[in-house]
């Protein structure tokens, strides 16, 4: 069959990104990794990577799980307010505004919230991360909590050793293996068994207070009441604890030194990608012009995402390898973003400037990039406006299917 010039065909299967690329109708190599990629994130977030499956789901507005429902496995609960009343045999996830734990825990718990109640036992260890968090529950292993304020009533208990950073802690009940805490006001009326570190302008000790061994850094000395107990204590200056210090300056490096990379690796793969692919800045260029809402909407789909994983993926790895992998991904991601954002970035000014001349290919990436980070200097709306560019070069990294049209 012969067929004029100039006719199209469209395949009955076949599809491609926006660089017009044939690629198979599964979606290309991103689209088949990508849905794995994912399991395997939820699985390590969860820390569950052999019991996935065995994980159930409760998600509503108002979650409840009614007093004596059992629930065999692990239980995720969603929503904006949580009430678990029943008894769980494995571990307890709850991400809401409002969060109470009043049912039994056989496992951990892992909670993320406005406001926490726990006033059951938990069998396990408590991660938790609120605004405001009162416990009266028996804990029988370790703490780890982040909040604003902290109560522990009693007769709350941990078995094993509390680490917490807030602005007001209050214990009440027992600690059994001492205490790491930060907080600019403590007050204790319980029993603090092991060696208890305390980093506070203003320390309260009850009559009801008992503590084996105090390590206090503080300006001021403790006000005590009568019947207060302290069996040997060490008072210092105020300075953090040396090894919350490395850990902090560990930290302060490691972002600078990533970010830092992160812009150079973009600048060094901008200018080579500008001279090995100049097709690809103009094509990175149509997709966010055609479909910049799109591009926006899935880039920050993809940032939520790893948001409100990474949270999870600390609290149930913390100390692990697996947190460190997260922000390498993270970090790799606003790479691509800026790359992306750079590349697009360099080709629309070689378009405006196409007139009167052409840059060279290898200046688009490195212009595009200078151009970002001039962007980024600007006073208070800098770096709200690069992100929003970076979460939809993000987006624009995602193939987009459209129909192959192909000449004879």
């Amino acid at each position: 069959m012969r067929l004029k010039s100039g006719t199209r065909i469209q395949p009955l299967t076949g599809t491609a990104d926006y660089t017009g690329r044939a690629r198979p109708a599964g979606g290309g190599p991103l689209a088949r990794v990508f849905p794995v990629f994912v399991w395997c994130l939820t699985a390590v977030a969860l820390g569950l990577p052999g019991r996935a499956a065995a994980l159930e789901i409760h998600q509503d507005d108002i979650a409840i799980v009614e007093p004596g429902e059992v629930v065999d496995d692990d239980l995720l609960i969603v929503g904006a307010t949580i009430a678990m009343h029943g008894h769980v045999r494995g571990d307890v996830i709850a991400i809401g505004q409002s969060v109470q734990i009043a049912g039994r825990v056989d496992g951990d718990v892992i909670a993320l919230g406005d406001s926490i109640q726990l006033s059951s036992a938990i069998a396990g260890n408590l991660r938790a991360v609120a605004n405001r968090l009162v416990t009266v529950a028996p804990i029988s292993q370790n703490a780890l909590v982040a909040a604003r304020d902290l109560t522990q009533i009693s007769p709350g208990a941990i078995g094993g050793r509390l680490t917490a950073r807030a602005a007001s802690v209050t214990l009440g009940g027992r600690v059994e293996r001492g205490a790491t805490i930060s907080a600019e006001r403590i007050a204790i009326d319980g029993h603090v068994g092991g060696v208890t570190r305390l980093a506070t302008e203003s320390l309260t000790l009850g009559r009801a207070a008992t503590i084996d061994r105090l390590e206090l850094r503080s300006d001021a000395a403790a006000i005590r009441s009568p019947g207060a107990r302290v069996v040997a204590e060490i008072v210092e200056p105020p300075r953090r604890f040396p090894t919350v210090e490395r850990a902090l300056m560990i930290w302060r490096n490691a972002w600078r030194l990533a970010i830092d990379g992160a812009l150079v690796a973009s600048l060094v793969a901008a200018t080579v990608a500008g001279w090995a692919y100049p097709a690809a800045g103009a094509n990175l260029l149509d997709c966010l012009s055609r479909r910049p809402f799109a591009s926006v909407a899935l880039g920050l789909a993809i940032i939520v995402v790893f948001t409100l994983a990474t949270p999870l993926l600390t609290l149930s790895v913390v100390g692990t390898a697996a947190g460190v992998i997260g922000g390498a991904v993270a970090i790799v991601l606003l790479s691509a973003g800026w790359l992306v954002a750079a590349l697009a970035i360099g080709r629309l000014a070689d378009r405006i400037g196409r007139s009167a001349t052409r840059l060279p290919a290898p200046l688009l990436g490195l212009g595009g990039a200078s151009i970002l980070w001039l962007i980024g200097q600007t006073p208070r709306v800098g770096w709200p406006v690069v992100f929003v560019i970076t979460i939809a070069s993000i987006g624009a990294l995602w193939p987009r299917r459209r129909p192959v049209h192909y000449r004879p």
